[in-house]
């Protein structure tokens, strides 16, 4: 049984705590409304609830420990709302789940529970947009060949990049950036042989960048490094990446010439080239 009533922006109020008396319930989309309060701990009794969007919304408050019961559930979006507090270690128990969204709450905190990792079918988890702190949980390897986008990017996660994160064979996009992050890039990241996406601007990053990173040559369409703490020059294997179209390394310590990248045509290709960089193909120099 599916019930929709989204993208209505005269729909305000709070959501009907009756709501989770309709246990045949498949799919409920309250989605892009004006729908204030708390989100209903009603809803842990909805086991049969395979899609719940309560996403862009005003909502406030915690996210209910009550949602870990629903083990049936698949995609679970609550972002775009003002919620805060902890990610519940119960979501852990969505054995079924593939997609969990709390993105751009902006108030969300504490630590990323490492329970997320229990749910090994996650095929999205974005998380990008909060106040998380504490490290990037190695756990999240264990999601294995499953998960294809993780996005942590604008939160005030610390310490080093996991290389444990290169076990997630058919990741395609990883965005970490805007975080606190510090250490060096691992080269086992190289091992992602079908990212597309790979950003970590604004951290704290330091060493050189790693030539193993060409694992990602074939498939490697966005490279976004700028703003960090990087030395040395950049590989010369680096040519092998015939699929970017965006690459940035302005704002390190980068020095050396990047000419033999101009066959590329790369689209946007940043480089502190004023001083540093020799780059005469740049789109921008710094």
């Amino acid at each position: 049984t599916q019930l929709d009533i989204s993208v209505n922006a005269n729909i305000n109020g709070q959501i009907p705590t009756e709501l989770g008396s309709l246990t045949s319930l498949t799919e409920l989309y309250l989605w892009k409304n004006n729908l204030v309060g708390t989100i209903p701990t009603e809803f842990g009794k909805l086991n049969k609830m395979e899609y719940l969007y309560i996403d862009e919304n005003l909502l406030t408050g915690t996210i209910p420990t009550e949602l870990g019961r629903l083990t049936a559930l698949d995609w679970l979006y609550l972002g775009w709302n003002n919620l805060k507090g902890r990610i519940p270690t119960e979501i852990g128990r969505m054995t079924s789940l593939t997609v969990f969204s709390v993105d751009e709450c902006h108030t969300l905190d504490s630590t990323i529970p490492t329970e997320l990792a229990l749910a090994t079918d996650m095929y999205y988890l974005i998380l990008n947009g909060n106040s998380f702190t504490g490290t990037i949980p190695s756990e999240l390897a264990a999601f294995g060949t499953s998960l294809d986008r993780l996005y942590l990017q604008g939160n005030q996660l610390s310490g080093t990049i996991p290389s444990e994160l290169g076990m997630l064979s058919e990741l395609q996009v990883l965005t970490i950036e805007e975080n606190n992050l510090t250490g060096t890039i691992p080269t086992t990241l190289g091992r992602l042989s079908v990212l597309q996406t790979l950003t970590m601007y604004k951290n704290q990053l330091t060493g050189t960048i790693p030539s193993e990173l060409v694992g990602s040559s074939d498939s490697l369409e966005t490279l976004e490094l700028h703003n960090n703490q990087l030395e040395g020059s950049i590989p010369d294997i680096f040519i092998s990446f015939y699929n970017l179209t965006t690459f940035y390394i302005d704002y390190n310590d980068i020095t050396g010439s990047i000419e033999f990248m101009c066959p590329l045509g790369i689209e946007w290709m940043f480089a502190d080239c004023v001083e540093k960089v020799e780059c005469t193909c740049c789109s921008d120099c710094y």
